[in-house]
C-alpha cells in the first residue's frame, strides 16, 4: 500500500459475499506489484548508467556558457549525488554528450560544487 497508494483499498460487500475483500482498483494495485517483483528478480541487472551533460547532470550548456555559467541546482546535486551512490554500488557510469571533451572537463575539474567527480566516470576513449 505504501508503493501503490489506493484511497478505497476495502470492498466490504465482496468480503461478506465471496471472500473478496479488495476493490478492484486495489486488486490492479497488487498485481502491479507483483508483477514488478517478478520481472525484477527474473531480469538481469543493468551494468552501466550513460549520462548525458547539459540540462541532465548540470544546468546549461556548457559549450555556449562556459564552465562558469552552467548551474548546479539543489536538483542537479541530488542527481550527482544518486549517482555517486550508484557508482558505490557496482555500476559504471558514463558520460555521452556533443559537447567537446575539453568543454566537460572544464566544468569537472573548475566547479567546486559538482558532487560527481571525474574520478567517478570510465576514462573516455
Amino acid at each position: 500500500m505504501r508503493r501503490y497508494p489506493v484511497a478505497d483499498y476495502y470492498n466490504v460487500h465482496g468480503h461478506q459475499l465471496g471472500d473478496i475483500p479488495y476493490t478492484p482498483e486495489c486488486y490492479g494495485r497488487i498485481g502491479t506489484a507483483l508483477f514488478r517483483t517478478i520481472f525484477n528478480l527474473k531480469r538481469k541487472p543493468f551494468k552501466a548508467i550513460v549520462l548525458d551533460c547539459d540540462n541532465t547532470v548540470w544546468k546549461g550548456i556548457c559549450g555556449e556558457d562556459g564552465w562558469q555559467g552552467v548551474a548546479v541546482t539543489v536538483a542537479h546535486r541530488a542527481l550527482q549525488q544518486f549517482m555517486v551512490d550508484q557508482r558505490n554500488s557496482g555500476m559504471l557510469l558514463c558520460l555521452c554528450s556533443k559537447n567537446s571533451e575539453q568543454d566537460v572537463l572544464d566544468v569537472f575539474d573548475q566547479r567546486a560544487d559538482m558532487v560527481l567527480k571525474r574520478e567517478h566516470l570510465l576514462p573516455g576513449g
